[in-house]
């Protein structure tokens, strides 16, 4: 079959319109392929002049231009999926069998990784639209409205797309076939680093991890080769591995000079009460934090079913711990089960009375006048004006729940009881609480001056000289005696 004749091709310079037209994108190439015009700009001349080095490359390669495209048909390679659509692919795949707090963690991570994840000519964003971008990758990467199940049955979601940040990621959002170890190591790099210069933190490492495991899945459908998602580098690791062995690299431990004493709690409670009604609400929310040791999740959807309250007023009364706000407006389980918690009078007093106060009779204890849970950032700054108010340190609600475990077991709870009240393992207890306890450093001390004490009034033992060379051997010592030689 005779070959059809090849497009004729023509490539201009690269024009400059910084004066003419002010844009973004001031660096126009031209080119014609079989008499049809052609046009891309770019935001640098770099980005022009090595877009125009490929195409003449092509050219000079004898390779065929496609017409309707006017680029390379060995460029054109519509199977290839780009990254930020691999994701949304993978997230697809993936979120049936994801528990609510999973998919969260996962569409976070992938919302960080994939703007920073592009081609090296792509324009830098700033601060705000990188911000806005993460925040539409939250709403889009999903496969399936906030707080609605995928459904399997119908159509795929298709979310309200946004042109400007839709044309940026279709534009610099490289296909797997692009992605190479220099590309996301440079990736990587700017994901470690927070937009003020500081560096990320602990996050870094689960959007990493997450990434890997979005290209690993890659690989197992044969839609890459390889991953090739650099490893981290030696002196990374060995950083780790010091840190832990340091007892640093499991998490950070609590400080708890930075914690209120119970005293300090009553005096910062106090100071919540304002003229708004919510400030008593947030106030019980924090004392069943500080006497109950709930996490903030579990006690914004804490339920008036779910507490037995004494018959008696100094009696104690319990908490059934069954659920937990994870996100995405979906019921979800508390982070380690359920389990039953002890509360003390002070707290069962509490909880009763803001019930009876706002007339429940069931359902949520904790809502705000339109029906919906109170926001973490709105805690957040009650909390902070009552610690100025107080003359305490700034604390976060988490803080007070770190107070209430270091106060039983300064109280002298046992471990595992106190594990299971809070909520995880007694490896995690002895991890986070276990030696930083203020009690503890006092008792040793007294147990140290008692043995050093006792070791000073105690008599040295007594040597004994034989013949002047040293002390007498004591029993069992000398030479072994012979055994007698069986007769014949």
């Amino acid at each position: 079959m005779r070959r059809p004749p090849s497009p004729k091709v023509a490539i201009y310079k690269v024009r400059d319109r910084r004066k003419s037209r002010p844009t973004s994108n001031p660096f126009v190439l031209d080119w014609r392929v079989d008499g049809r015009s052609r046009t891309r700009a770019f935001p640098t001349r770099l980005a022009a002049e090595q877009f125009r080095s490929e195409l003449y490359a092509s050219l000079v390669a004898h390779e065929r231009f496609d017409p309707a495209t006017g680029l390379p048909v060995s460029w054109h390679r519509p199977d290839v999926a780009s990254f930020y659509e691999w994701c949304r692919e993978w997230l697809a795949g993936e979120w049936a069998t994801w528990s609510p707090r999973t998919r969260i963690a996962a569409v976070e991570a992938l919302a960080y990784v994939v703007p920073v994840a592009v081609h090296r000519a792509a324009p830098a964003l700033s601060g705000k639209d990188a911000k806005a971008l993460r925040s539409y990758l939250g709403e889009v990467l999903p496969p399936a409205p906030k707080g609605r199940p995928v459904d399997a049955f119908g159509d795929p979601y298709q979310p309200e797309r946004v042109e400007r940040f839709e044309t940026f990621l279709d534009r610099w959002s490289p296909r797997l076939d692009e992605l190479d170890r220099r590309l996301l190591a440079d990736a990587e790099s700017r994901l470690a680093v927070r937009a003020d210069g500081r560096p990320r933190g602990s996050s870094f490492s689960r959007y990493v991890k997450i990434a890997r495991q979005c290209l690993e899945r890659a690989v197992e459908l044969d839609l890459l080769a390889a991953n090739p998602w650099p490893p981290r580098s030696r002196g990374h690791a060995n950083r780790k591995a010091v840190r832990k062995a340091a007892g640093r690299g499991s998490g950070p431990l609590v400080d708890v000079e930075t914690l209120p004493s119970v005293v300090e709690f009553t005096r910062l409670v106090d100071s919540m009460v304002s003229h708004q009604p919510a400030s008593l609400q947030y106030r019980v929310m924090c004392e069943t934090m500080f006497y109950g040791g709930l996490r903030p999740s579990e006690v914004v959807d804490l339920r008036l079913e779910d507490c037995r309250f004494p018959a008696e007023p100094d009696g104690f009364g319990e908490i059934r711990v069954r659920r937990a706000f994870v996100g995405l407006e979906e019921p979800g389980d508390p982070k380690t089960g359920e389990r039953r918690v002890q509360i003390p009078p002070v707290l069962a007093a509490s909880l009763a009375g803001h019930a009876e106060r706002s007339g429940i009779v069931e359902g949520f204890l904790f809502r705000t006048r339109s029906g919906s849970r109170p926001t973490g950032s709105n805690w957040d700054r009650i909390l902070h004006r009552a610690c100025a108010k107080s003359g305490l340190r700034p604390l976060r609600p988490y803080d007070l729940r770190h107070a209430c475990a270091t106060n039983w077991l300064n109280a002298g709870v046992s471990q595992g009881d106190c594990a299971a009240r809070l909520g995880h393992s007694v490896e995690t207890l002895h991890r986070f609480y276990v030696g930083v306890l203020s009690g503890d450093v006092v008792a040793n001390n007294a147990r140290i001056a008692a043995f050093l004490a006792a070791s000073a009034e105690r008599p040295p033992p007594r040597l004994v000289v034989v013949n002047g060379s040293g002390p007498a051997p004591g029993p069992g010592s000398g030479p072994r005696p012979r055994r007698p030689r069986r007769a014949g």
